[in-house]
């Protein structure tokens, strides 16, 4: 299930420029999942968009 939500929200974050809201939920999706590598990318990526 966790992939699922991977593939759907990556193409939420591409449809929406990035929307902040997208970029955590696919952060999230991935730490679900397992991939703490990917979802910590995700979170600095929020952190440098500030």
């Amino acid at each position: 299930m966790p992939e699922q939500a991977v593939a759907e929200f990556k193409k939420a974050v591409e449809a929406t420029n990035g929307d902040p809201f997208y970029v955590a939920a696919l952060g999230h999706a991935y730490a679900l999942g397992g991939d703490r590598r990917d979802a910590e990318k995700v979170l600095l990526t929020l952190s440098d968009s500030k």
